[in-house]
């Protein structure tokens, strides 16, 4: 079912969360995760330790969001995506 997710977007050496807007089904946000995660490898190959190395490694968690991560020898990156309609306001108050 294609619906909005939200995604986020934090690590070691990030200063705070950062978060964007995806529209899909869960297919296609494992991929753009896993995108992301390939992204952040080409830009840092040498550094690279471990992480999400395919689309079919793209957790979906029993919570009903996606993870994918980046392990880099002195970071890392972590990405979750959300389904936009599971997230309520008391949980924000």
């Amino acid at each position: 079912m294609r619906e909005i997710w939200i995604i986020g977007c934090g690590g070691s050496d990030a200063d705070g969360v950062g978060f964007e807007f995806a529209v899909g089904d869960v297919d296609d946000i494992k991929q753009i995760l896993f995108d992301k995660v390939e992204r952040d490898r080409e830009y840092d190959e040498e550094n690279w330790t471990h992480g999400t190395e395919s689309v079919d490694e793209v957790a979906e968690r029993v919570t009903g969001t996606v993870y994918a991560f980046s392990c880099f020898n002195d970071y890392h990156i972590d990405y979750e995506a959300k389904p936009l309609r599971t997230i309520t306001m008391d949980a924000c108050i």
